[in-house]
């Protein structure tokens, strides 16, 4: 029900929605919200016709807190504890301030876009899109316990992601001088760039995953650091899991890694034979200082987009390189590599003028 009525603090005209709930303990109890104008109004009471029509519980007394614990509770043995943690983090920091007290049925789009647009304004555009990602997902959770009716913040303008400028792609002298610089691991770091395996992927790396008379590295498990504690898990995905091609000239260099050692022993350790981490090792294996005597500004990561443009340059498929990095889908590979090699379609349109020539 819908009423007009003046404001007694301002005198100004407003719209007064009212409708009753019931109460836990029985019986009902008027409730109501005022709009500035009609449309607002109306809009609000046909979005309550539409939530009752779907069955959607009363939630003025759930907060978003509330549905955010069960959500990430949920989580618990079906994501990452990485993904976990990244999703607790975005919520401690950005999310449990702004919204944590509000009950879910306040969530508006606009109060949402207001949040998103703030945030934008102090963070980057991707750490915004991920921390609007974080809420979206827990109000899906709300969606699901019929809390709400839809999910406002599927409303909600995001910050553009800058574009795509080229990660930091080493050539091949670069790879060797970084390699010569990085104390008792050179191996490891060609084997980042040559085979393409992320940081966490190298660390886990075992004596028997090298198999020198076929040529393949196994892929097999990876490791990642929680708060402090490293945990052995299955690669990034399920093509993750994969049978890497070993370059010949890393072939001596993994013989000699491998020679009398035990297949579960770890490929790569730190100088007392622990697994490595990847701060530590940054530091003491002399990553630090030999990027910055090369001007700064590689990751190790970068490492993993080398071998991607050094694959295309040799001439790999998109498919022949999505299945070397591991990723899910050729799309993805495609997404992330086309900008390595911009002369790439003046190779392509070469071929199809030949094409064209012989046919005419």
């Amino acid at each position: 029900m819908i009423d007009r009525r003046q404001s007694p603090i301002t005198g100004r005209v407003v719209w007064r929605v009212r409708w009753y709930e019931t109460e836990p303990a029985g019986g009902r109890r008027e409730r109501s919200r005022t709009f500035f104008t009609r449309r607002e109004a109306l809009d609000f009471e046909r979005e309550r016709a539409r939530a009752r029509r779907a069955g959607v519980v009363s939630s003025s007394r759930v907060s978003v807190s509330e549905v955010a614990e069960r959500y990430f509770a949920n989580l618990i043995g079906t994501a990452a504890s990485r993904t976990i943690q990244g999703y607790r983090q975005h919520w401690r920091t950005h999310l449990q301030p702004a919204f944590g007290h509000v009950p879910v049925e306040k969530l508006t789009v606009p109060r949402i876009q207001e949040f998103v647009s703030n945030l934008a304004a102090r963070r980057s555009p991707a750490t915004t899109r991920k921390v609007h990602r974080t809420l979206s997902l827990i109000l899906d959770q709300a969606v699901a316990e019929r809390r709400l009716a839809v999910n406002p913040a599927h409303g909600v303008r995001l910050p553009r992601l800058p574009a795509q400028l080229g990660d930091h792609v080493l050539s091949v002298e670069q790879v060797e001088a970084l390699a010569d610089e990085v104390h008792h691991h050179g191996t490891l770091v060609r084997v980042a760039a040559y085979c393409g395996l992320r940081w966490g992927e190298v660390a886990a790396l075992q004596v028997g995953d090298v198999d020198l008379a076929a040529r393949r590295l196994r892929v097999q498990r990876a490791q990642v650091e929680v708060s402090g504690r490293i945990e052995i898990k299955a690669p990034k995905s399920r093509h993750g899991q994969r049978r890497v091609p070993i370059p010949g000239r890393l072939l001596d260099e993994l013989g000699e890694q491998t020679e009398g050692r035990r297949a579960s022993d770890l490929l790569f350790t730190s100088p007392e034979g622990d697994r490595l981490r990847a701060s530590n090792w940054k530091r003491w294996s002399g990553w630090s200082e030999a990027v910055a005597r090369m001007g700064g500004g590689i990751r190790f990561h970068d490492l993993r987009h080398t071998c991607a443009s050094l694959l295309i340059h040799a001439g790999a498929t998109p498919v022949e390189v999505q299945r070397i990095l591991g990723h899910s889908t050729p799309a993805t590979t495609l997404n992330l590599y086309t900008h390595l090699l911009p002369d790439a379609l003046d190779g392509a349109a070469a071929k199809l003028d030949g094409y064209l020539n012989s046919r005419l």
